[in-house]
């Protein structure tokens, strides 16, 4: 008989001809979709902030096309007069674009509608203490309003720089207000009639 012959067959398996990638491969092997993926949720928040700027922007645009101004109240529409308030604060940022849009004549933004609510508020308050008083003439340390007496020494002020607007300026003369406070009482009403000739 003849001898028997073994035969022994070598099995290569797959990890020898290619062994597992490091962790440092495997990183770099990672899809980019992944990287992306994460990119675009920190994106996600400033994305939709933005859009939802633009939504209120659009929505100002219908509120002009149906009210026929851009004059928003609280009780209107409490979001809205929240957008355009921060808006005329310069506290959300606008596109160029946009502003543009808001000076045009389609929409006629107005930026100083604050600043004239204020002032009317401080003009009834003048109102109120003239109808007290008989006179416009509110002392420095007027302890009742304060407020009032500052206001009013800071319109002399603007007068007297030649800053006040017309509109405003018009509307103090009309309750005989005393634009030099060492003039006596009728001595101002007379002065104003005087400019008013001229």
């Amino acid at each position: 008989r003849p001898p028997t012959t073994t035969t022994t067959t070598t099995t290569t398996t797959n990890d020898e001809h290619h062994p597992h990638p490091s962790t440092e491969q495997q990183q770099q092997q990672q899809p980019p979709k992944k990287k992306r993926k994460k990119t675009l949720t920190t994106l996600r928040p400033i994305w939709n902030k933005q859009s939802k700027n633009d939504a209120w922007f659009k929505e100002l645009q219908e509120f002009r096309t149906a009210m026929g101004h851009c004059n928003v109240t609280e009780a209107i529409n409490p979001g809205l007069y929240d957008y355009v308030r921060k808006v005329r604060k310069g506290l959300i940022q606008i596109s160029d674009e946009q502003r543009a849009l808001l000076n045009s004549k389609e929409m006629n933004f107005d930026w100083e509608m604050q600043k004239d609510r204020d002032w009317l508020i401080r003009l009834d308050r003048l109102k109120a203490y003239k109808e007290r008083h008989g006179d416009c003439r509110v002392p420095w340390k007027y302890e009742p309003d304060q407020q009032l007496a500052g206001w009013v020494h800071t319109q002399r002020g603007l007068y007297a720089n030649g800053k006040i607007r017309a509109d405003r300026r018009k509307k103090l003369e009309e309750l005989d207000f005393t634009w030099d406070a060492s003039l006596k009482k009728g001595q101002q009403r007379r002065k104003n009639n005087k400019v008013e000739e001229n």
